[in-house]
């Protein structure tokens, strides 16, 4: 009956650290999805706007690359 009973106490034990570590995981990446999207916005954006060239032409051909490029990684990030 004792060792039926440390069993279940050592069973039950176990579940709650099971527990424990779920809700950190959970924590955990609920955070690291939330880190990058708040740089990553304003990196979408800013690249949006150069690429439509709101404020007037790059001047670079160059530079119009770049911008897809960082738009399209960004985009692809999300």
């Amino acid at each position: 009956m004792n060792d039926r009973r440390n069993r279940e106490d050592e069973l039950t034990k176990a579940h709650e650290e099971a527990e424990i570590a779920n809700r950190t995981k959970t924590k955990f990446l609920t955070n690291m999805s939330h880190e990058p999207r708040s740089p990553l916005t304003g990196i979408l954006g800013y690249s949006e706007v150069m690429q439509e060239g709101t404020f007037g032409p790059i001047g670079n051909e160059k530079y119009e690359g770049y911008v897809d490029n960082i738009r399209i990684s960004g985009l692809h990030l999300q």
